[in-house]
């Protein structure tokens, strides 16, 4: 899996979705990749209108997963130093 990060937006890991494959898809390739981590704990899915939103933690510092109808799947944490582990362990 490959990531990005827009510049004006650098706490969010969006997914690189180039085959235009269904982004449901790619959220459940990166729940599992997510789940495969100790260090990783994937919490409580909140349902809203437009997105469903994950509350995650790596070790102890919290983040977020989402899947947005319009947006696809991106991860949000206000740690980059955490976002970057994450995006490492992602792209293995």
């Amino acid at each position: 899996m490959k990531t990005f990060t827009l510049p004006s937006r650098p706490n969010n890991l969006a997914i690189v979705n180039h085959e235009r494959i269904d982004d449901r898809i790619i959220l459940k390739q990166v729940l599992t990749r997510l789940n495969e981590n100790k260090d990783i704990h994937v919490g409580k899915k909140v349902l809203c209108p437009s997105e469903d939103i994950y509350e995650c933690k790596f070790k102890d510092k919290d983040f977020t997963l989402i899947f947005s109808l319009d947006d696809g799947v991106e991860i949000y944490c206000e740690d980059i130093d955490i976002l970057e582990k994450i995006k490492k362990y992602i792209e293995m």
